[in-house]
């Protein structure tokens, strides 16, 4: 099957993960035997590094080209400065052109609602089939205005909606009940090596010095501001270690929060090498306000750390579904977060339980990339064969 994948973001070169997770879900797509291209926007550091199937395009001048691939993606660059407004007509226009000039694929793969509008419009003129999948931010920002005609344009002109969280499923089906027949839910995977070699967990003892890892786009919505107010009341009392994995607009006000701590920003890591300061840590906390499925949480499961996560739908569904698996707080609620790590420090076996369960629980799901992949390769072959004559 010959599939063209539409993203905005994606990791051109080895030191980022912006979209990562589209390119893991190419590269099992291409395993199982298919042809894919990706088609995404360039950015404003140069040539990518010559990925086979990568077809990028230019919107602006090179140093003008800021609205994809870095933290929080095109709103979050609006919010920098709405002069970059002017660029969102001739970003949609290019990537369109870019498109309809590939050549006639079996079907499109539009990864957030944004390509699922462009793809949805390239599909109506080539007679190709369409499926898009929505992620959290998609759902979380399309309250209003711009946004909720984008979903809901994407939703209409595209065949099929993959939803990567039940709880987004849900939301959608509630919100707009006409498409509910077009939605279905395919979870991320995660890499299955993560599972090799021994727990994170098993590294934690009650006296000695406590690693915590952070891991996302340093943005407000991430909530890594209620981390580092946790943390400098904590360090009164133990001796912790916080490793933050990840750039973005926020950076220079989270350093200046987090003098005097022992904080250690790492920015962009090549995803190995962050797996390697996860591995160092034994817990990780994600104090998100608003999140689809969130890779970085299965990751550290995975890795067998033991998880903190504020008590929203899609960290619950994870944390607290059949078997509880980490630890919930109220989203923004620096005390609730010093209270659970309290917990974990004052009880040790009973956090290591629960890591172990989530590690366990992930390895029966089997739900690696490779599984994804052909959840989505069956997806796809459907819609193909619903709209062939």
């Amino acid at each position: 099957m010959d599939i063209l994948c539409l993203t905005t973001s994606y990791p051109l070169r080895h030191d980022s993960f912006s979209g990562i997770f589209v390119k893991w879900l190419a590269e099992s797509l291409r395993q199982s035997g298919n042809r894919v291209r990706v088609v995404c926007p360039d950015d404003s550091f140069g040539e990518s590094n010559g990925q086979s199937g990568l077809c990028t395009f230019r919107y602006a001048p090179r140093s003008a080209q800021i609205l994809a691939h870095s933290p929080g993606g095109i709103p979050a660059a609006i919010k920098r400065n709405r002069l970059n407004y002017v660029l969102v007509p001739v970003f949609l226009l290019a990537f369109l052109l870019k498109i309809l000039r590939q050549k006639k694929a079996d079907i499109i793969l539009a990864n957030w609602a944004v390509t699922g509008l462009l793809g949805g419009l390239a599909g109506r003129i080539t007679g190709t089939p369409v499926v898009v999948v929505l992620r959290g931010s998609d759902i979380h920002q399309a309250q209003k205005g711009m946004n909720t005609f984008i979903l809901k344009s994407a939703m209409r002109l595209c065949q099929s909606i993959v939803t990567v969280g039940e709880s987004q499923a849900e939301l959608l089906k509630k919100s707009f009940p006409r498409y509910t027949d077009k939605i279905v839910t395919i979870p991320n995977g995660f890499p299955k090596e993560l599972l090799e070699g021994e727990a994170a967990c098993e590294s934690l003892e009650p006296m000695e010095r406590i690693d915590i890892c952070f891991v996302g786009s340093l943005i407000e919505g991430k909530g890594c501001h209620i981390l580092l107010a946790a943390i400098r009341t904590l360090s009164k009392e133990r001796n912790i270690c916080l490793s933050i994995i990840g750039n973005g607009p926020e950076r220079n006000y989270l350093e200046s929060a987090a003098e005097g701590l022992d904080v250690r920003f790492y920015g962009s890591l090549a995803q190995e090498e962050a797996y390697q300061v996860m591995r160092r840590s034994q817990i990780f906390v994600l104090p998100s306000f608003a999140e689809g499925r969130p890779n970085a949480l299965i990751e550290a499961l995975a890795l067998g750390l033991i998880c903190v996560g504020s008590d929203i739908p899609a960290v619950r569904d994870i944390l607290a579904g059949n078997v509880v698996s980490g630890y919930l707080f109220k989203s923004g609620d620096e005390t609730g977060l010093i209270a659970r790590i309290r917990e974990i420090l004052e009880n040790p076996e009973e956090a290591r339980s629960r890591a172990m369960s989530g590690r366990d629980l992930l390895s029966l799901s089997g739900n690696t990339w490779e599984a994804t992949a052909k959840r989505y390769e069956s997806l796809l072959r459907q819609v193909r064969q619903e709209r062939t004559p």
